[in-house]
This record gives C-alpha cells, sequence and structure tokens, in this order.
C-alpha cells in the first residue's frame, strides 16, 4: 500500500523528536527564581544576575558563543525589535505586540515580555527578552541548534546594559528598587500609538506563588511547525492548569 509514496524530510524528522523531546525535557522546570542570584537560566549558559521580584538589579551576559547572534524561539519575537531601538530602559515590559507596559509586573495576572539588558566588563552587551504569564511561569522550548530555553529573544550589540554586580551597592540597589516598586495591584497604563493612552487595571490572579513548582509533562511541536523546534508543555502541579 505505502509502494509510490514519500515522505517529506520535516515528517520524518517530526517523528522522531515529538517523542524524544517528550522523553528526555519532561518535568523540566518553568520557574525562575523569584529573588536574589540567578546563575545560568536555562538556554542563557554564563548569565548571572540579581533580581528583586524576578526583575534584574545588576548582572553579567557572559561569553558564551550563542550570545554572538541573535535568536527567538516562541514569544518577543518583535518586542526585541522595539526594547532594541530603547536606548534608556534598561528594564521595560511590553505586552507580545510591542506595546510598552507601564506599572506591569512579573506574576501580576498578565502574560508580558519582561526586557532587560546585560553586559560584560569588556564592554559588550546584549537585550534579552523573556516571556511570563500572569502567574510568573515562562515557557521552555527546545530547539536543535540552542538545546532548551526560555522561551523569548536575544539580541547581542545592545547600547545598554544594567549595571555588573561587583560594581555596585547591592543593598543599596536593593533598597532604591523597593522605595520605587510597583505593588501587584497597581493600575497599568498600557501606552499605545499617537497621543492615545488607555488604561487598565489588573490584579494578580491569587495563583501567584514563589514556592508553587511548574513541572514539563509532555510536548508538542511548535505551530506551524517547524522541523527544528518544540515547546515544552507544563501543568502547576498545584493547581492542575493545563499550559
Amino acid at each position: 500500500m505505502l509502494d509510490g509514496l514519500r515522505f517529506h524530510p520535516a515528517t520524518i524528522l517530526a517523528t522522531i523528536l515529538v517523542p524524544w523531546c517528550s522523553s528526555v525535557f519532561g518535568y523540566l522546570d518553568h520557574t525562575l527564581p523569584r529573588d536574589g542570584l540567578v546563575t545560568s537560566p536555562i538556554g542563557y549558559p554564563g548569565v548571572t544576575y540579581q533580581s528583586i521580584r524576578y526583575e534584574p538589579l545588576c548582572g553579567t551576559l557572559g561569553t558564551d558563543a550563542r550570545f554572538s547572534n541573535p535568536f527567538a524561539i516562541g514569544h518577543c519575537d518583535s518586542v526585541i525589535d522595539v526594547y532594541s531601538n530603547n536606548s534608556i530602559d534598561r528594564l521595560a515590559f511590553y505586552d507580545e505586540s510591542g506595546v510598552r507596559l507601564v506599572g506591569a509586573v512579573v506574576g501580576g495576572g498578565r502574560d508580558l515580555c519582561m526586557c532587560f539588558a546585560l553586559g560584560n566588563p569588556d564592554g559588550s552587551a546584549g537585550d534579552i527578552c523573556w516571556w511570563f504569564n500572569g502567574d510568573a511561569q515562562v515557557d521552555i522550548w527546545w530547539t536543535l541548534q540552542l538545546d532548551h530555553l526560555i522561551g523569548g529573544a536575544f539580541r547581542p550589540g545592545s547600547a545598554k546594559s544594567l549595571p555588573q554586580c561587583s560594581e555596585v551597592d547591592l543593598d543599596g540597589l536593593r533598597a532604591s528598587w523597593s522605595a520605587t516598586a510597583v505593588m501587584p495591584s497597581a493600575t497599568e497604563s498600557v501606552i499605545t500609538l499617537g497621543d492615545r493612552t488607555q488604561t487598565t487595571t489588573f490584579t494578580p490572579s491569587g495563583k501567584s506563588n514563589p514556592s508553587t513548582r511548574a513541572r514539563s509533562f509532555f510536548t508538542k511541536p511548535n505551530m506551524p511547525f517547524h522541523p527544528h523546534s518544540c515547546r515544552i508543555y507544563h501543568r502547576n502541579s498545584d493547581h492542575h492548569n493545563w499550559a
């Protein structure tokens, strides 16, 4: 019955990769440290930074070869264009269309891209945008070129960067952050094109919890299908919510 049929290489590769991704990358953690030192987050080897409520205060990009080229997977692809053209803000929040969010917080009940810039002592720097859902969970993807990594985007050659942690008063940075921090129930102003500003209030969903661990459960290919990547899906082990 199959005589004469030809199978596209992508179809054959998909048949191999999808179950392989599921078996190899099941149960990957979908949370980042909320506070304190973050080292080598998934797919970003050598990156280190200090954070408060997921927000980087200072840090170092590192010198892994992957940071010589731009890459994006899953989310924030168009956002990185906007953020890289922003030469002022070393940390900023956007929706996935690239609209800047004022007063947004990670885990505040809505999906967003958190963008920040890290550098190295030699002056090289790069822009990073990571996607978080409303409960402060990231997406994990797998790619043939870069292995598994946080869903988002990276672009080298940034003109800005957060300070190196070794060169600043970390306690002073924390105090400054605390004095101006947006509370999770704050109103967010969504800045639109032109002179129009739409103001929307977002409140925490009640499910965000730093101690809650989200785990990969199974995978399925990115749609439309790309033969070289797959998304690591997860469920919240405490609330049993499928993502």
